[in-house]
């Protein structure tokens, strides 16, 4: 069956190949150290959000500093929010039928019990509810670097915790938002965003169609294969041909691409396997650099299928505390809440989630729009992403 889960779902986005039930059996996955971090401020939070200790774990002392400074700046987080709040919520979500149930879990990521013909599992961190009823939120941890991981309106794991709470709780909107927690040095920030019944029926029949694609897939190489983990990375001909085929003509060739140190046979192995990944890098490098050139040339935005383009965009810009702080004031925002040490798009957004009373994402446009018309948002430039057309 195709194991699918909430946490894999940005690279099923990019390619269903990995999840083929027909492939041969992975190798035990490796847990970094990083991983294991991440795992335990987790555990923290939930504990001290009433959800029950799991097994502790192994860390040394700054580990474990790291770990519970972590937690500690997203229990602070919370502690701005209203409200009554869950941690660990597991869910199953029927791409058939279109609907969710509940798991019942007798350890963390517990999914004994999911079908994986037709279900796909995920367990959200914290669902967090407004007394009243008015409003939920369903939020996402993120330790450690933050690269790769889609804004909150976009991001597959959150829309699918989004999608699951929506069906049990009839809520017309859900509030979602991924908040970084770093390395526990600094105050969380977060991505936010809404979404309504129009955009979770959208996100169903995505999840639908991508679960379908399964059986059949092939394999789609790109960066997303390192960029989402892909433990298929090593086995799959279409990476390895892709290696193979920038590799330099004169170097031996009978080597395996391999991902894992235990695949590797010797020395000369080693060595050739890390030239040909050094040129692999360099051919990617300029690859990506002559697609801008000719996308640029070519009408600006260049079409990757699935509603999605690639081009230039403008950078947000950077925001001016010393400007943004009046016109906060003046919308009766908390400061405490919405620039506890900077002002960023993010934090505006914890403001308006905290005051309520008006869309958040309608409330950050329209405030950072009154900040850059006093002249308060400057930079930004160019940057080049993937987005939907």
């Amino acid at each position: 069956m195709p194991r699918v889960s909430g946490s894999a779902l940005a690279l099923l986005r990019a390619c269903a190949y990995p999840f083929r039930d027909d492939l041969a059996p992975l190798p035990p996955e490796a847990v970094s150290r990083a991983s294991v971090v991440g795992s335990a401020s987790h555990a923290v939070i939930a504990a001290a959000l009433g959800h029950a200790a799991g097994e502790p774990f192994a860390l040394s002392e700054d580990e474990r500093a790291t770990a519970d400074a972590c937690a500690a700046r997203a229990l602070d987080w919370l502690a701005a929010l209203p409200g009554r709040h869950e941690a660990e919520v597991a869910y199953a979500w029927d791409v058939r039928a279109r609907k969710a149930r509940r798991l019942v879990q007798r350890h963390a990521r517990d999914y004994s019990d999911v079908d994986r013909s037709h279900e796909i599992p995920c367990t959200l961190d914290v669902v967090s509810h407004r007394f009243d009823g008015s409003i939920v939120n369903v939020y996402d941890w993120k330790t450690g670097r933050a690269a790769h991981v889609e804004p909150a309106r976009d991001n597959a794991q959150l829309l699918l915790g989004a999608l699951c709470v929506a069906h049990e709780t009839r809520a017309p909107s859900i509030g979602i938002g991924i908040v970084f927690l770093g390395d526990g040095s600094e105050p969380a920030r977060a991505s936010l965003a809404t979404v309504d019944d129009v955009d979770l029926d959208a996100f169903a029949a995505e999840l639908a169609r991508l679960h379908a694609s399964i059986a059949t897939a092939a394999p789609t190489p790109g960066p997303h294969c390192v960029e989402r983990y892909c433990r298929r990375l090593g086995q799959c001909d279409a990476t390895r041909s892709a290696l193979l085929a920038v590799a330099a003509p004169e170097a031996p060739q009978a080597w395996p691409v391999v991902v894992d140190a235990r695949d590797i046979v010797d020395a000369a192995h080693a060595a050739w396997l890390l030239e040909t990944a050094r040129l692999a890098e360099a051919v990617s490098g300029r690859a990506t650099a002559a697609v801008r050139a000719w996308t640029a040339e070519h009408g600006g935005t260049l079409p990757l299928g699935d509603g999605r383009v690639y081009g230039p965009s403008p950078g947000p810009g950077r925001i001016d505390a010393r400007v943004a702080l009046p016109v906060l004031a003046a919308e009766g925002l908390d400061l405490d809440v919405a620039a506890p040490r900077s002002v960023s798009r993010d934090s505006i957004g914890e403001g308006f989630r905290a005051r309520g009373g008006e869309a958040i994402s309608a409330g950050v446009r329209r405030v950072v729009a009154a900040i850059e018309a006093a002249g308060g948002v400057t930079g930004g430039g160019e940057r080049w992403t993937t987005r939907k057309a």
